[in-house]
């Protein structure tokens, strides 16, 4: 794996070590998801309104660059091994945890397979680099014309149902 930062250390079993600046330890956690790539502030902005809601795994913490005001560069959370592949016949119940996110006020925007997991008897989703907010007028406006939140949250179930039906999400507008 490879050090993240001075004071974020991954072995080869995933297990990360986070240490503050005069080496006490902060955390150690192991088979750990580490992710420092992408648009890492609006994840968090999901993960912050979704937080107990039972919509996706928890974070375990944020990674922060202190030599740039604190600015978030990461986040861990626990690791976990899905019980199976994500199939069509699983469309109705990934379809709830959609609906759960909208009602926090996201669309997910790639709603597809990969991002659904069945973790210990239940169903989350993750992976929201690319999430918008319900009310955010760009979304879904290109290939749908979307003008209204329900027309937005449409456009979200319709091109997760691509992806489950199909294997893709393409949306066209009619």
């Amino acid at each position: 794996m490879g050090d993240i930062s001075p004071n974020v250390r991954l072995d080869m079993t995933g297990t990360v070590d986070v240490t503050a600046n005069r080496g006490r330890q902060l955390l150690q956690a192991g088979r750990v998801f580490v992710k420092t790539k992408g648009d890492i502030n609006n994840e968090l902005d999901v993960y912050t309104d979704i937080d107990g809601k039972g919509i996706a795994p928890d974070l375990m913490g944020v990674i922060v660059d202190n030599q740039d005001d604190n600015k978030a560069i990461g986040f861990v959370q626990h690791a976990f091994e899905a019980t199976h592949d994500t199939v069509e016949a699983d469309l109705e119940p990934c379809k709830e945890v959609l609906k759960r996110l909208h009602e926090a006020g996201w669309l997910h925007m790639d709603p597809n397979k990969k991002n659904f997991n069945f973790i210990n008897g239940r169903w989350y989703t993750y992976d929201f680099e690319g999430s918008m907010r319900v009310n955010d007028e760009r979304a879904y406006r290109d290939t749908l014309g979307a003008e209204s939140d329900e027309e937005r949250m449409y456009g979200d179930l319709a091109k997760q149902k691509g992806f489950f039906t199909t294997g893709q999400g393409g949306l066209k507008k009619a």
